[in-house]
């Protein structure tokens, strides 16, 4: 539960070296209350506090990726929170809650009626997937801002090179932060992002330290996690496919939060199964990625026979 609630205090948490000691006390007695008590008409309390001593006279909370909630707790645990957390919306005006949710959670989300009523009182913005345009956009004018100039073609080549797949924008912040540590007064280039071996083979230096980084048991389930993401070919190249968290095991799911945080795979939700999913973020890492491979070729009779039945 800490850590799906921790994104709700992230920004404020920041904040409380500029804040006074009186409200860094009360943004630490919300944290606890929200976590450990559940208690609507406390969390009320401390929120009124919170506003009544600071100079807006208003707070905001910013819930992002609010799936998580339902992917890291318990159904009473989950049910209890959100109660608390709806009580607080409605008796405390100077209060405003914003949520980011992926959209294939959607209709999990509905489910629980009070949360569905209060999203047809409040109907969520969607947002679409970016398109190309968008993409540059998305690319170049924070680099304007901050008077970095990319080199002639090379917005195209990130954008070509990402692909339109799921974790599409996961993969152009993990390019463009590995292509930033070659910037030369402040400009990058086709040279520098050749340096760091493209997309494909940056992502596969950076899964190898990744894995360095668990230990000898946590990469023996990075193993069986990442074989399940694989479907073998048979006279054809290797694929990436989606399994659920049963496929992965159970108890490897906190892993594979991990493995998500480090942009290497991409947590999802079947909407008909009622079920977490999970796949690699890029076909590049089956290709490029060495330690992959070797994980392929050492089970691929199993992942076979798992996939036949024969």
């Amino acid at each position: 539960m800490a850590i799906a609630l921790s994104k709700y205090y992230q920004y404020l948490v920041q904040e409380q070296t500029e804040a006074s000691g009186e409200i860094a006390s009360s943004l630490a007695e919300l944290e606890f209350e929200v976590k450990e008590r559940h208690n609507g008409t406390a969390l009320c309390h401390i929120i009124e506090n919170i506003v009544n001593s600071s100079e807006s006279h208003h707070l905001v909370l910013v819930a992002d990726q609010f799936e998580e909630l339902y992917t890291l707790t318990l159904e009473d645990e989950r049910y209890s929170f959100l109660d608390a957390l709806l009580k607080a919306v409605r008796t405390v005006p100077a209060l405003t809650l914003v949520l980011t949710l992926r959209a294939d959670f959607l209709g999990i989300v509905l489910d629980y009626q009070p949360m569905g009523k209060v999203l047809q009182q409040y109907p969520p913005l969607l947002l679409t997937p970016m398109d190309n345009e968008e993409l540059r956009d998305a690319i170049e004018k924070p680099a304007l801002r901050m008077k970095v100039e990319l080199e002639s073609g090379l917005t195209s080549k990130l954008i070509n090179d990402v692909g339109d797949r799921p974790g599409r924008l996961p993969m152009l912040e993990f390019a463009l932060t590995q292509l930033w540590s070659k910037q030369k007064n402040w400009y990058l280039t086709h040279k520098a992002y050749e340096e760091i071996g493209g997309l494909e083979k940056a992502l596969a230096k950076h899964a190898d330290e990744v894995l360095k980084s668990l230990s000898a048991v946590e990469e023996q389930l990075a193993e069986r996690v990442f074989i399940q993401l694989v479907r073998p070919g048979e006279g054809t190249e290797d694929t990436k496919c989606v399994a659920t968290r049963n496929e992965v095991g159970k108890e490897n799911w906190g892993l594979v939060k991990r493995l998500a945080d480090e942009r290497l795979v991409v947590t999802g939700w079947d909407e008909i199964e009622k079920i977490e999913t999970v796949e690699i973020v890029h076909e590049a890492l089956i290709r490029e990625w060495r330690t992959l491979r070797e994980w392929i070729e050492a089970n691929r009779e199993f992942r076979i026979w798992q996939e036949t039945g024969v």
